[in-house]
């Protein structure tokens, strides 16, 4: 607050801002004490935020420990890195695997003869390029703009797949022209010829001033097994699925057997454990911390009057010392893997050595003890997911209405064999799930229905922006049948009627959508997204997803599910956690209404204070003010005195 203007007490000697000063603290001594409590308060607040921080960090980890993936985690290893590394996915089986890089993939390579400049024009022509069965580009080139470079770039402008580029190899004609393929094996090997002025530089090995090939192009070559091996050619580099859901990435010719091990990521799956108990355990100790009193020091942790906390906490360590119903005795608590409370400290203690004994010696039932799991008398209908607001309590009775259906292609009658596809028919524009496709299928002659359901497949499925949008394209009763990769009505397919290659393929240009699966859960209509049923929201069905894969009408399946270790402490932490419900967000609400509350009454005061510190300082300026008129005043009569006495004395001298 601001200070008496002017200099205190000049005239009455009296130190009035002093006074003023200590007159307001005297009034302002109960906001100072409510001032203290604010900051109590506050205090709390903080170490409030800080738990629930610590809270949500474990809760976290258990989003992890909820997803069945966690738990199939895969690792795979060679026992040659340098020749073969390798992969896996989660739905990799666990094995050894006896691998032999007979040779890797090359791409095709060309090179033209030698020519004294990069720079001089060659003259005008058109350059023939395609690779492997794709389509053909035919590149124009105009004489003044065909030099080497200028070639080199139009033939990397033309969305060929290759590379081109000039190089110089230090001899009397050093510019050479490469091309090659931007993908390796003999699928992708290069053709290519041109016209005119371009003609000598493009052909392929007809004498020794043409093009020649530096690198053939080589599928690679892998065995899998011993004794009686299976040889498998692929195109690339990188194999998929020799092993199921393994991918090889092949590096150079094996000198012996490499051995792929492919084994459960049982260490990767303990670390995520261990980091949940490791979070949970410092949100217990900091509680624990907060609100004990310490007898040595007299001093009480901020949150001592805070039981509420404490009983909140006790709600998820219960959960975790209890029994998973539907589990086997022998592996339906953390105990039988090694994991206990210590009740000496409140926090949870982990036998590492234990817990990898069972993780090696029985994952799945380690993966049942955390997950969600659930049963069916049906194969078609199976247990995906469920939801903190699924009631496991009963088996769920499920009904299916209507399977889910693929968005098929409807046909106007089989292909006419042998088919040849040319410039004039090979066109096939189609719209997938509203997304447009210029489809342009491969030149030849086609014998079979199979050969041709495979081109029409890979052409539409080589271009499409999302993986969402590939289809498959099979044989039924001698037509094609092209239809969506995913199930639902969200599917959709559309051939453009103008499609020059539609008529020939068989192919109706109506619209055609996917189905999504209708059922009832417990009687109560259920709701479909493609192959998957959900249970309505509101029912105890709530958040329960299944995965239907029938082809029929099913009815009086029963589907029981169990939720895991990780479901039933995330559900006790969300109670204390959730920003709308959580009983500690409630909390730190609590504690600013009262922050708000106070900042308003000390705010309210201080206002009135000022006020007051003014009324003040004005009654002790204006005391002041007459002290100084006072005297004024007397200094005026002291001189009028002192000149009547020199008059007297004057007189009494006779002058």
């Amino acid at each position: 607050m601001p200070a008496i203007e002017g200099v205190s007490g000049l005239s009455s000697g009296i130190d009035s801002r002093a006074i003023v000063d200590g007159m307001v603290a005297a009034d302002r001594a109960a906001t100072a004490v409510l001032e203290r409590r604010k900051a109590t308060i506050e205090s709390r607040q903080t170490a409030v935020r800080s738990y629930n921080t610590k809270l949500l960090s474990a809760q976290l980890d258990l989003s992890r420990l909820k997803l069945p993936s966690t738990f199939n985690a895969r690792t795979a290893s060679s026992s040659a890195e340098s020749a073969v590394t390798a992969s896996a996915k989660s739905s990799a089986p666990v094995g050894a695997y006896q691998i032999d890089v007979v040779n890797i993939a090359t791409a095709h390579q060309l090179a033209a003869a030698g020519r004294e400049s990069a720079s001089t024009a060659i003259g005008a022509g058109t350059i023939t390029l395609k690779v492997g069965n794709g389509a053909e580009k035919s590149i124009a080139i105009a004489a003044g703009s065909s030099s080497l470079n200028d070639i080199a770039l139009a033939i990397n402008q033309s969305g060929a797949e290759v590379t081109a580029s000039v190089v110089n190899d230090g001899g009397a004609n050093p510019h050479r022209l490469l091309i090659q393929a931007s993908n390796t094996g003999v699928a992708n090997a290069i053709t290519i010829s041109a016209s005119d002025a371009l003609q000598p530089i493009f052909n392929v090995g007809l004498n020794p001033t043409d093009m020649s090939t530096l690198t053939t192009a080589v599928d690679a070559q892998v065995t899998l097994g011993g004794t009686t091996p299976l040889t498998i050619y692929s195109s690339s580099n990188t194999i998929e699925n020799i092993i199921p859901d393994v991918t090889l990435t092949i590096k150079t010719p094996t000198t012996s057997t490499a051995t792929i091990n492919v084994n459960n990521d049982s260490s990767g799956i303990q670390d995520k454990i261990k980091t949940f108990f490791t979070d949970l355990n410092t949100a217990i100790t900091f509680l624990s911390d907060n609100t004990k009193y310490n007898a040595t020091t007299r001093q009480a942790g901020v949150l001592l009057s805070e039981s509420d906390l404490r009983s909140g906490l006790n709600s998820v360590i219960q959960e975790l010392t209890g029994s998973v119903t539907g589990l086997p005795s022998s592996l339906n608590t953390l105990s039988a893997i090694g994991i206990r409370l210590n009740r000496d400290k409140g926090t949870f203690d982990i036998d590492e050595a234990a817990l990898s004994a069972k993780l090696s010696s029985d994952p799945t039932g380690v993966a049942r003890l955390f997950t969600n799991t659930g049963t069916s008398t049906s194969t078609a209908v199976q247990f995906a997911a469920l939801s903190n607001k699924t009631k496991t309590t009963q088996p769920f009775t499920v009904t299916i209405t209507q399977p889910a259906q693929r968005a098929l292609v409807a046909t106007t009658g089989a292909p006419i064999l042998p088919l040849t596809i040319n410039t004039l028919n090979n066109g096939l524009g189609i719209t997938i799930n509203d997304h447009h496709y210029s489809v342009k299928l491969a030149s030849g002659t086609y014998a079979s229905v199979e050969s041709l359901a495979e081109q029409v497949q890979n052409a539409i499925n080589s271009i499409v922006t999302s993986n969402g949008d590939k289809v498959s394209v099979g044989v039924n009763g001698g037509a094609l049948s092209l239809e969506s990769k995913y199930y639902g009505a969200g599917q959709s397919i559309k051939i453009d009627t103008a499609a020059t290659a539609r008529v020939d393929l068989g192919l109706s240009d109506v619209k055609v959508n996917g189905v999504d699966v209708a059922g009832t859960i417990n009687g109560i209509a259920a709701t479909g997204r493609g192959q998957i049923l959900e249970g309505k929201s509101g029912t105890t069905s709530e958040g329960l997803a299944l995965v239907v894969t029938a082809t029929s009408v099913l009815t009086g399946v029963s589907v029981s599910a169990t939720k895991g270790i990780a479901q039933l402490s995330s559900e006790s932490i969300s109670k204390l956690t959730d920003i709308e419900t959580g009983s500690v967000p409630r909390k730190d609400k609590g504690y600013q209404v009262d922050i708000d509350s106070m900042n308003k009454r000390i705010k309210r005061v201080d206002d009135l204070l000022t006020k007051r510190r003014a009324r003040y300082e004005a009654r002790f300026r204006q005391m002041e003010q007459l002290i100084q008129g006072f005297k004024s005043q007397g200094d005026i009569l002291t001189g009028q005195i002192a000149g009547f006495q020199n008059m007297a004395a004057s007189r009494a001298n006779g002058t």
